[in-house]
């Protein structure tokens, strides 16, 4: 059945297997109601923000939190899985490391 669906796409990327394909599939729900990625990534509550209070500086280093948790799961296994076994993927995930990325963040930012 996912094969079926537009989720059928995600099985041609390397790292994604069938089950994690069908549980990104069953989240975003039908892709025809989002105009852009942007809307995907709120729903999922990995859309970067800003954090400050008072007089300490703002960081740039939070997720918002404020969609789905099991979206957001299954968002961060997808950059995870891709981050290990796709070389373009690998290549950036370095690249956010080096850059002073934490773990976490970059497979956040894959996922997204």
């Amino acid at each position: 059945m996912l094969l079926e669906t537009d989720g059928g796409i995600l099985l041609s990327v390397p790292g994604i297997g069938v089950t994690l394909a069908a549980e990104l599939t069953a989240e975003m729900g039908d892709l025809e109601a989002f105009t852009n990625a942007g809307q995907l990534i709120k729903m999922a509550g990995t859309n970067p923000v800003v954090k400050q209070s008072g007089g300490k500086t703002a960081t740039h280093f939070a997720i918002s939190k404020q969609g789905r948790a099991p979206f957001r799961g299954i968002v961060y296994q997808a950059g995870k899985c891709t981050a290990l076994h796709n070389l373009d993927m690998n290549a950036r995930y370095w690249k956010m490391k080096e850059q002073g990325k934490l773990t976490g963040q970059a497979y956040i930012a894959i996922g997204n």
